[in-house]
């Protein structure tokens, strides 16, 4: 493997100066630069990235730890991280927790260890746990995602997931629903407790009885969210369900079909993130669509701002969702 001091006697210059080169400096000129660009395409030279990041204090590296990587969500967001970074000359690498805690903390461990520039945490965690907030602890530039955790001052990037909520189960209700269920994501996490409280929050609105609503908490996956609908149906019929996520939504569908429950003759149904086989289920699936990749750009662009200034104070970007409207959700006249 070519090293810098062959590119250095290939192009018949310093090694200064092909570092200044490597740095684009413009006080090399420009006959002697392209003579050390030559050399380094000649070489097939690959500066040392460990080497740089000794000198420099940075690894040009920023770590995405998402709960779960096959959700079509941070997908997206991932991929708006992903933009902004590369354009910025910044690698983006993906951690997947799988929503554990202590596998979360083992890839904050390692990205501390590793020293990566900084951190864009959808977390597992609804509290800071002591390892994180202890005094003296210098955590990496952090940006939350998604999701708050209590006890850690950091920018954030959420959407509105309490208005979310609210938009889609106000439309429920103005299709006729009375008796309404609800399937949201586990307990204490804030986007699961956030569009549970705006179902609930429409629902008093509307004078809707206590005794009328049920609702369920799973675990944002699609056998989850199968059981907990196969409960709520032993006990209820409700004629309206939100189901607050994509997975879920799938997993909800599959229930209600093996059981014969026909959308929306039987049951209006809306469900969470609008996902490209809501427009082309049979029937279509009423949605609250996420910004999802705007959340990821806008993400990184509060972490780019975050490297450059590290002390300015934190913000918090709430973005808004909106609801598409389809077949699940209306009966026919």
């Amino acid at each position: 493997m070519a090293t810098i001091h062959d590119v250095a006697a290939q192009a018949g210059v310093s090694v200064a100066t092909v570092s200044r080169v490597l740095n684009d400096n413009a006080a090399v000129n420009a006959e002697m630069a392209a003579r050390v660009r030559a050399a380094i395409a000649e070489l097939d030279y690959r500066p040392s990235h460990v080497a740089r990041s000794m000198r420099t204090q940075r690894t040009s590296i920023v770590a995405v730890v998402v709960p779960d990587v096959e959700n079509p969500f941070f997908t997206s967001v991932v991929r708006g991280i992903e933009d902004v970074a590369r354009a910025a000359g910044l690698l983006a690498v993906l951690c997947n927790s799988d929503d554990q805690p202590d596998a979360e903390m083992r890839y904050l461990r390692l990205v501390e260890d590793q020293r990566v520039d900084g951190v864009i945490l959808a977390s597992a965690m609804s509290a800071a746990p002591e390892e994180l907030v202890r005094p003296g602890k210098a955590l990496p530039p952090l940006v939350l995602i998604d999701r708050e955790v209590a006890g850690i001052k950091a920018d954030v990037v959420l959407v509105d997931n309490k208005q979310g909520a609210r938009e889609a189960t106000e439309h429920l209700l103005d299709g006729g629903a009375r008796t309404l269920a609800c399937i949201t994501g586990p307990e204490k996490v804030s986007t699961a407790e956030e569009r549970l409280a705006g179902f609930l929050a429409a629902a008093s609105d509307r004078g809707i009885p206590r005794r009328d609503i049920t609702f369920r908490h799973a675990d944002f996956r699609s056998a989850g969210a199968r059981a907990a609908l196969r409960d709520i149906l032993t006990s209820t019929r409700p004629d309206a369900l939100l189901v607050c996520n994509n997975q879920m939504t799938l997993g909800a569908l599959q229930e209600l079909a093996d059981g014969n429950v026909r959308i929306p003759h039987d049951l209006l149904l809306a469900g969470y993130d609008d996902e490209p086989w809501s427009g082309s289920w049979k029937p279509s699936i009423t949605s609250v669509a996420q910004p999802a990749r705007e959340v990821g750009k806008a993400a990184m662009r509060l972490m780019l701002d975050r490297l450059e200034e590290p002390n300015r104070p934190t913000q918090r970007i709430t973005m808004q969702p909106s609801l598409v409207i389809r077949e699940s959700s209306q009966r026919a006249a």
